[in-house]
């Protein structure tokens, strides 16, 4: 479960200061992905998506690596929330052919954290778990 605590702490470390930066700054995303709040309601919008959500995957992460017994729920939670965010967001990049650098990166991220995880979940399961 080394592997995973470590891949976790890393995961830690990805999530949790973008998270910080959107949480203060949601006006940041205008220049990275070309998105704008552009009223309140959409300012804490971007908050609690990009802020809050990524914030709690960032924390999730953390307690992963940090207490063995909370790893393998940290594992499931980041793989679950990750598959649900890159598959949805390379359909929609298809549908509106919106393949630019910031969904590219985007997605390298979020599907490339499904495969490591189930890479390491396999790994650190007992056969037949």
């Amino acid at each position: 479960m080394l592997a995973a605590r470590i891949f976790l702490g890393l995961s830690a470390l990805l999530w949790t200061p973008y998270a910080i930066q959107c949480l203060i700054d949601p006006a940041s995303l205008s220049e990275a992905a070309n998105l704008a709040p552009t009223s309140a309601t959409g300012t804490a919008e971007l908050r609690a998506m990009y802020g809050g959500l990524q914030g709690a995957l960032g924390l999730l992460a953390l307690a992963g690596a940090l207490r063995p017994a909370l790893a393998r729920y940290a594992l499931c939670a980041l793989g679950v929330v990750c598959a649900g965010l890159g598959s949805t967001r390379l359909a929609a990049a298809a549908i509106g052919n919106a393949f630019s650098g910031y969904t590219l990166g985007a997605l390298a991220i979020e599907l490339g954290t499904v495969a490591i995880v189930l890479a390491v979940w396999r790994r650190a399961s007992p056969i037949g778990a």
